[in-house]
Parts: C-alpha cells; sequence; structure tokens
C-alpha cells in the first residue's frame, strides 16, 4: 500500500497552504474530509474535485453526491478511490468547497511513497501553514471586523444622501421638459407608427 503527499493550496491567498498524507487505497471523499479538517471548515455544502493539466485546466469532475445521468456518468467521491486518479508526482487537482462562496483550493501531488511499517495512522496534516479568513460557522458569509462594517455604515449613508437628498434626477436634464406635450400616446395611422 502507498501513501501520497498533497501540497494544498487556498486560491485566494497563496500563503495559506497544508501539506497533508493519505493513502492510496482512502477514497476521494476520506480526502474531502481531510481537508476540511485541516482547514477547519465546517458545514455540508456541495463540493467537487476536478482532475486538471499542467495549467489547472479542468478536465473531470469528481462529485460529493450522485450527479450522474441517464447519459453522462460523474465519478462520486465515497466510490472513488484516490489511486483510481492519482498514479504519479506533479498530477493537479482543484477542489471546490460551497458553490455559493466558491471555497477553492488548488492540489498538487508531490510524492507517492510506500506506507512505512511503523504505526503511522493516516490520513494526516504534516504541516500547516496560515488560516482562511474568518467565516460565520463555514457557511461562508464574510465576517467583517469592526473597521470595515464603519466603511459600511458610511458607504450606507451615503448612498441614503444620494438618494433622498438630492433633487430629482430629470429636473436637470436638458432633454426631458415636463411642460413638453407628449399626446395621448395613440397612433392613428401607419405614419405614426
Amino acid at each position: 500500500m502507498s501513501v501520497i503527499q498533497f501540497k494544498i493550496k487556498y486560491s485566494d491567498e497563496k500563503d495559506i497552504i497544508r501539506i497533508v498524507e493519505i493513502k492510496t487505497d482512502n477514497s476521494f471523499e476520506q480526502l474531502h474530509n481531510l481537508l476540511l479538517t485541516s482547514y477547519g471548515l465546517k458545514g455540508k455544502q456541495l463540493a467537487s474535485f476536478y482532475t486538471c493539466d499542467e495549467e489547472w485546466n479542468k478536465i473531470e469532475e469528481i462529485t460529493l453526491l450522485d450527479m450522474s445521468d441517464d447519459e453522462t456518468k460523474i465519478p462520486v467521491m465515497s466510490k472513488t478511490k484516490i489511486s483510481d486518479i492519482i498514479n504519479q508526482p506533479g498530477q493537479k487537482l482543484i477542489y471546490v468547497f460551497d458553490f455559493q462562496d466558491m471555497w477553492e483550493f488548488s492540489l498538487e501531488v508531490l510524492m507517492i511513497k510506500d506506507k512505512s511499517e511503523n504505526k503511522i495512522k493516516y490520513p494526516l496534516v504534516i504541516k500547516s501553514i496560515g488560516t482562511l479568513p474568518k467565516r460565520n460557522n463555514g457557511q461562508g458569509k464574510l465576517k467583517l471586523s469592526d473597521k470595515s462594517q464603519d466603511k459600511v455604515k458610511i458607504l450606507e449613508e451615503t448612498e441614503l444622501l444620494d438618494n433622498n437628498g438630492l433633487e430629482d434626477e430629470f429636473s436637470e436634464n436638458p432633454l426631458y421638459d415636463a411642460d413638453e406635450d407628449v399626446g395621448t400616446g395613440e397612433f392613428t395611422d401607419e405614419e405614426d407608427y
């Protein structure tokens, strides 16, 4: 049995990294759970892995839930072993958690090695650098700092002034004349139409 070592980066901030190891006979669902645990994400949102080419272009999706239909068979995390997809260092995956807020991570295979004879329990996190931005209950809502909340209040007050404290936008518009006769709105023949 072999062990795969992945380097995982949070896509929005490259300095938030995890190095993890997981057995090749584990499922993609177990890798999904390892990602959630290592980054402190919570919730039961949808998620997918995508196999990628050298330039990180998505090729094939592996879904958390079965999304297959009569015409298209899509691999499911719980039924797909990591070794079914990953077989050499350098292979790349993209992982997306919570499609509303799009937590996106890039995974690259650093090495595939034989499982040591010592009693290491896999999967495990080898290295952890940085923490994800705070979100409420893992549901993907940004938690604003006090400074950010003050800025939002100022913007809201400015919008309120713009909408209520100024004259009607048509009063200054030279193309609009409130006294202009616009007629009845009826057409008498085809030429008026």
